[in-house]
């Protein structure tokens, strides 16, 4: 149920990013997020920063010219960095244990949304094909903190 609600919440945020957010997340704030979510979120988290870090180099190189991408995938990626960037979200992130969760999927979410692109921008910077999977879940990572 949790989940359904922040699948929901991202579907319908995506329909209502603006110009405007997406110049507010390639300044200092997308970095600030992903800043946030490499030092706050527990190790099994962690799999997803390599995944969030290339996303928003690739909103950045498709807002400069350098790389091509759809006006929904610009609006996933921005909308995932303000989701994790509000501490109001669904889960509270002061909730031990489960307070990233949401967190952590919709960094997961938008991934899946954009991952043809993903897939063809990690190629195109000779990153790792790995950086792009997703493999997050508590037992991979030997600890759930």
């Amino acid at each position: 149920m949790i989940a359904e609600n922040i699948e929901s919440r991202f579907v319908q945020s995506i329909k209502r990013i603006t110009a405007n957010d997406i110049a507010y997340v390639i300044g200092t704030r997308g970095d600030r997020c992903v800043r946030w979510f490499q030092t706050s979120t527990p190790s099994w988290a962690q799999a997803l920063v390599p995944q969030l870090k290339l996303l928003l180099a690739m909103l950045r190189d498709s807002m400069s010219g350098q790389f091509q991408l759809s006006w929904a995938d610009m609006s996933a990626i921005t909308a995932t960095l303000l989701y994790i960037g509000n501490p109001f979200d669904v889960l509270p992130n002061s909730l031990p244990e489960v307070g990233h969760l949401d967190d952590a999927l919709v960094v997961a979410l938008c991934v899946s949304t954009v991952r043809k692109d993903l897939r063809r921008y990690a190629l195109a910077r000779g990153a790792q094909l790995g950086d792009v999977e997703i493999l997050v879940t508590p037992e991979s990572s030997g600890s759930s903190s």
